[in-house]
């Protein structure tokens, strides 16, 4: 899958006085990805790092999500992958 530029889209129009720090960073980061393994490593990244955030629903939500990807596709499955949710869970 690669992903193309937001402003190749028909139905979308594109304000060029959009400031994309407010409110529309995270949406034009996805951009800079071309394959959707690229996406999916960094969602995994995000996660890995909210698993070690302070906050408790930071930290159960992305348990959550780890074991949504672990049960979605079994190349995700890896032994570092395991050890950070069951790592989560424990401290749960």
């Amino acid at each position: 899958m690669e992903l193309g530029d937001p402003s190749s889209f028909l139905d979308e129009e594109c304000d060029e006085d959009l400031d994309l720090s407010v409110n529309g960073e995270h949406r034009s980061f996805w951009y800079n990805f071309s394959t959707f393994k690229q996406v999916i490593e960094e969602i995994n990244n995000i996660l890995q790092r909210r698993s070690e955030d302070n906050n408790g629903v930071a930290r159960k939500a992305s348990v959550e999500a780890l074991e949504n990807i672990i049960c979605f596709d079994l190349t995700y499955l890896t032994q570092d992958n395991f050890q950070l949710f069951m790592l989560a869970v424990y401290e749960m």
